[in-house]
């Protein structure tokens, strides 16, 4: 042992003064990525018996996961084509013990290493390369193979390090709590596949559920996953506050982006279903994260309540992360470049991200409402000269939700007159947070839905040549957004009921 201590001492030294260019041979990243990996899983830390620092480790870490072919390898089983080199081979018991240790295990850097692993499945997912985009999707899923087994989760969740938040002292955190950067590394794959959190099925044609995860087919560019599988990678996310305040507002971006999508194709049912299971997904991740940190402090705790604040905090930062949202989201619909989808992609449509709210059929109705009516404001506000009780849009304006300048100046209510008229001099923007309103009363509520419900069925939007209100659209878009958020959450509704039976 110590001769071995010695020598993984010394290779470490040795590779710290390493150049960040140079990378090893495929052998022997696999090789070193591995073995620290299984030494973390069998040893842990120093003060776990383990006699290798954090720094040590690391720096071996560094040097193998340089290489993509290696951590390709590591995270599926599978070698690249050709074969670079022979005589390499590891059980897969091997390469998930191997992944669990360099997750589970507390660095000093927060994984800013580690990430190395996994940070080029989102980078080369969004790429222009083909045959690193099919790499990418398959090391995704390879991810996702390891790290959504139970009981890999089970330890990624309950690691038995010592961890403060606040005034809460948790002695068994998951491993996102304290590898930030891992953490933030998994939230960015998260978004380069939501797509395939957002819809893949809950029951397959013989209404059994959907278990395990798929193989990746390029030609949609989707992994199919079960329910559980996706809430559990999403659970990873919520153990952190900043990457489950990330998360938070990517899902809420994704629904306004797919709010759009369905606006400019008029494909209803793969726009809301999508939208809706994902943001049930998201509550059960959120639930699951709550009772497991409920568990190791014997303390109730709200995990939502938890991270709004970085919620809020996070949301200055979207922007960078709409390209690869609105990129599947426009590949999945098939829209053309000049879809309201690609504008978004390219970064020159205002999406404000804030807490999603789309738990009630209300709060569905509103937000798409919002999104509807900022959609015609956005691309034809000529159509809101087609409203004739003026005091639907006064009362919008009133309550904050509408706000128009001309020619740079602030237009209130009692300028909307009969000879107001919405022009080119004219700009309109939407405050799409009700809790922002100066109207959010339950009883105000009412009075600014009832006032946009109206203000939609007067407007137009046209579609491939078939024009429809403005509220057409919502009435469409909610049903199938509900079906799809009620069956998601009854499918772990149901689950948790069978446990508590067994």
């Amino acid at each position: 042992m110590s001769s071995y201590q010695e020598d993984a001492q010394a290779l470490a030294q040795l590779f710290a003064h390493t150049s960040d260019d140079l990378q090893g041979g495929y052998t022997l990243s696999t090789n070193l990525t591995m073995s620290t990996g299984s030494y973390n899983y069998f040893w842990g830390s120093q003060e776990e018996g383990g006699w290798l620092t954090s720094e040590e480790l690391d720096a071996l870490v560094d040097v193998g996961t340089r290489n993509e072919d290696s951590n390709y390898y590591v995270l599926t089983g599978e070698h690249p084509q050709p074969l670079p080199e022979l005589g390499l081979d590891h059980h897969d018991s091997f390469r998930e013990q191997a992944v669990q240790g360099l997750f589970s295990y507390e660095w000093h850097d927060q994984g800013s290493t580690a990430r190395q692993l996994t940070d080029w499945i989102a980078e080369d997912f969004t790429s222009s390369d083909d045959e690193g985009v099919i790499r990418a999707g398959n090391g995704f899923a390879g991810l996702m193979e390891i790290i959504t087994d139970p009981d890999i989760h089970d330890a990624l969740t309950k690691t038995g390090v010592d961890v403060t938040e606040g005034e809460n002292e948790y002695t068994n955190a998951s491993f996102t709590q304290f590898n930030g950067e891992l953490a933030d590394s998994l939230a960015n794959v998260f978004d380069a596949h939501i797509y395939s959190f957002a819809n893949g099925d809950i029951y397959d044609t013989n209404d059994i559920p959907v278990e395990g995860i798929g193989l990746y087919e390029h030609d949609t560019g989707l992994v199919q996953m079960g329910p559980q599988e996706r809430a559990m990678y999403m659970q990873y996310l919520m153990g952190n506050d900043e990457s489950a305040g990330y998360v938070v507002n990517s899902v809420d971006l994704y629904q306004q982006i797919e709010s759009i999508a369905y606006l400019d194709s008029g494909n209803a049912p793969s726009s809301a279903r999508g939208a809706g299971q994902l943001q049930a997904l998201l509550e059960q991740a959120l639930d699951m994260e709550s009772k497991n940190r409920t568990d190791d402090l014997d303390e109730q705790i709200d995990r939502k309540t938890q991270i709004t604040d970085s919620i809020v905090g996070e949301a200055g930062s979207l922007s960078e992360k709409i390209p690869a949202i609105g990129a599947a989201v426009a590949q999945a619909l098939e829209l053309g470049q000049e879809s309201i989808v690609q504008t978004i992609v390219d970064g020159e449509y205002d999406v404000s991200p804030h807490f999603p709210t789309y738990t009630t059929d209300e709060h569905i109705e509103r937000a798409f409402s919002l999104e509807t009516l900022d959609f015609v404001s956005q691309n034809n506000p000529g159509e809101l000269n087609k409203v004739t009780n003026l005091d639907d849009l006064r009362i919008l304006v009133d309550g904050g939700a509408l706000s128009i300048e001309r020619n740079g100046e602030s237009i209130n209510s009692e300028d909307i007159g009969s000879s107001f008229t919405f022009d080119d001099s004219i700009m309109i923007s939407l405050e799409k947070n009700p809790n922002e309103w100066s109207a959010n009363t339950m009883s105000e509520l009412d009075t600014m839905d009832s006032a946009m419900r109206d203000v939609l069925k007067k407007i137009d939007i046209n579609v491939d040549g078939e024009e429809a209100s403005g509220a057409s659209y919502v009435s469409d878009f909610v049903p199938d957004y509900t079906s799809a958020y009620n069956t998601t959450r009854n499918f772990f509704d149901n689950q948790a009921s069978e446990e508590e039976v067994n």
